[in-house]
């Protein structure tokens, strides 16, 4: 009979739980509703505070030309190197 009396004691009482929470209904709608009204005027009363960075890279531009240029410069010393050997 003890075992017994043991397994009882750590169940839980779905039913018993259901009333406590009926019992406090509105307790829990009370603070969840101060809770939610807080939240909305603390968010139209903060000051929305609103940032931006910008970045300005200063440096050489290059055109299309000068690249190929470049390019063929390369080639030229390329086949220059091939030449000797």
């Amino acid at each position: 009979m003890e075992s017994r009396r043991v397994v009882e004691e750590d169940e839980i009482d779905l039913i018993e739980l259901f009333r406590t929470l009926a019992k406090r209904k509105w307790l829990i709608v009370m603070v969840t509703s101060i809770v939610t009204l807080s939240a909305i005027v603390y968010a139209y009363m903060k000051t929305p505070i609103y940032s931006g960075n910008v970045t300005i890279e200063i440096g050489e531009v290059i055109n299309n030309n000068e690249i190929i240029k470049n390019n063929n410069e390369i080639i030229k010393n390329n086949n220059e190197i091939t030449n000797i050997f």
